[in-house]
């Protein structure tokens, strides 16, 4: 099966619900580190500034 998103940038997609709890901060930090798009549930300012930096 072929992901649309991935098909159309190059990269894949990521989504991390409650993003602000447990090891949610972690994962986001380290899918984005290996270049995937997110989608974040309930991410939490202090998370979103950190990734967009």
């Amino acid at each position: 099966m072929t992901d649309e998103h991935e098909h159309l940038t190059g990269r894949r997609v990521a989504l991390v619900a409650d993003a602000a709890f447990y090891v949610g901060p972690s994962l986001a930090r380290a899918l984005a580190d290996r270049g995937h798009d997110l989608v974040l549930g309930d991410p939490g300012d202090d998370l979103v500034a950190d990734l967009e930096a």
